[in-house]
């Protein structure tokens, strides 16, 4: 019987300008989430979900990828949910970043 080792998983919570102007960002290879600690707590527990749940999905599909890592902490925090889409939309500097992620692809 051949066994398995848990897969290890890191969050840290770093600051602002590392990953600005990113909540979270994952980094799968390495097994290491980053989320910024300058969140409110509803939101950085729901943007830490979500980047952990990106280091689990091995799906091509970005869109799918996205939608799954939103939903699957949205039940738990939906406040956070809605916190980081109003984050969204009222900075340009986030709303430009991901336009230019999505003309990219």
């Amino acid at each position: 019987m051949k066994i398995i080792p848990p897969i290890q998983h890191k969050l840290e919570y770093v600051e602002n300008e590392q990953i600005r102007p990113r909540f979270g960002i994952a980094f799968p290879e390495q097994g290491i989430a980053w989320v910024r600690g300058d969140l409110p707590k509803f939101a950085r527990l729901f943007v830490s979900i979500h980047e952990l749940y990106h280091l689990t999905d091995e799906s091509e599909n970005v869109l799918f990828r996205e939608v799954r890592a939103n939903l699957y902490p949205f039940w738990a925090i939906p406040a956070g949910f809605f916190w980081v889409i109003f984050a969204t939309l009222i900075s340009r500097e986030r709303m430009a970043f991901y336009w230019n992620l999505i003309k990219r692809r």
